[in-house]
């Protein structure tokens, strides 16, 4: 009796240590023990209640009196097992299973790998995230290329290392691009849903967006560089930019007053996209009449955003003109807008996307076009 209430007064002077709701099997065996061997020194009809003073703080008073029920009733103080479903184990060779049919696998869910093994979806989900450890990452967009076109512009790109853009050349690249901007597409999200208890009372007019077929948009046009950027041509289009604007507007207004300042000593590397309008007949004999140093249309590789910063600097303009709550009505607001979103993006961004060129070019010609991202 003695050694059961030093144990007793033990764990009641550290209660969390013993407790029987947050210790395994094995020690609340023995406190059902201890409590057992208490409650058959203990004499008097009152010794269910001494013996739950004794252990007050230890076991709750309920589970007492049940664990001493059960001794009276039955004999013992083991506990049988819990009713349920018993736990299902997976075996190493379905787990191997699982592996082959997920690890490195692209267009295959939980849902069906559950129905092929028939286990449920988040029984194989448990299996794949923790005793696998095989995450779900999304997949990034990139260019579709038919068969062998992949493989051409890998060529490409080797190609304009070696002849155009030898090492070192970073900062003497100056590519320029257009971009479009869509009137509908500036429209925040929240513009997208509505609320309604009751869809039968809501106005029509907040349960549609109006889409029009020939949206309203506005073509930019900037040439970028470690060494700066190019004055911004902003103006509403309703098609795509033809060899007169690009020659006299992007050209001749702000491509080469930007390399005569930038690039006195006339050393930049021009690449501009592929466009047929880039590499008209009137645009190639102005490049050349001012001895632009540009890439030729035979070594320019087709459909290579993933090598091209200026698509990154265009995504963080489209970026930057979402963070507005309210839309843009008109298109003026929208240039407005775009006016400021282009001035208040730092030099520095520019110049980080373009130190980046030559690696990439090297890495899809190494490695593929599916290599960058």
């Amino acid at each position: 009796m003695m050694s059961t209430n030093q144990d007793v007064t033990a764990q009641r002077e550290n209660p969390a240590k013993h407790s029987i709701f947050d210790m395994g099997r094995p020690i609340c065996n023995a406190l059902r023990k201890a409590l057992v061997q208490a409650y058959d020194s203990a004499v008097g009809q009152g010794r269910k209640n001494s013996i739950v003073k004794m252990f007050d703080g230890i076991v709750a008073k309920q589970t007492v009196l049940d664990i001493l029920k059960k001794y009276e009733e039955q004999g013992h103080f083991i506990p049988g097992k819990n009713s349920g479903r018993p736990p299902k184990l997976a075996s190493s060779s379905n787990v191997k299973r699982i592996q082959q049919l997920v690890d490195h696998k692209d267009n295959v869910s939980d849902a069906m790998v559950a129905r092929r093994i028939g286990w449920s979806r988040s029984y194989v989900q448990k299996v794949r995230a923790t005793t696998l450890n095989i995450k779900k990452y999304k997949k990034r967009r990139a260019p579709f290329y038919k068969r062998g076109e992949d493989k051409e512009v890998s060529r490409k790109c080797r190609k304009l290392l070696r002849q155009t853009v030898p090492p070192g050349s970073d900062d003497l690249i100056v590519m320029d691009d257009e971009h479009y901007i869509f009137l509908e597409k500036t429209k925040s999200t929240s513009s997208m849903f509505y609320s309604s208890s009751d869809r039968s009372e809501t106005p029509l007019e907040a349960q549609v967006l109006p889409h029009r077929k020939f949206c309203p948009k506005l073509m930019i046009w900037q040439a970028i560089s470690m060494q700066g950027r190019s004055q911004l041509y902003i103006v509403p289009s309703r098609q795509n930019v033809n060899k007169d604007v690009y020659l006299n507007q992007c050209l001749k207004k702000r491509l080469l007053p930007f390399l005569r300042q930038a690039y006195p000593t006339g050393n930049a590397i021009f690449w501009p996209d592929k466009a047929s309008s880039h590499y008209a007949r009137t645009v190639i004999e102005f490049l050349r009449s001012e001895n632009v140093h540009f890439v030729e249309k035979d070594v320019n590789p087709t459909c290579v955003p993933q090598a091209r910063p200026i698509e990154r600097y265009w995504s963080e303009i489209d970026r930057r003109l979402s963070a507005y709550k309210n839309d843009a009505p008109t298109l003026e607001l929208l240039a407005r807008r775009v006016r400021k979103v282009v001035k208040d993006i730092p030099d520095s961004y520019v110049q980080t996307i373009m130190a980046t060129v030559r690696s990439k070019l090297r890495r899809i010609s190494d490695s593929g076009v599916y290599s960058v991202q």
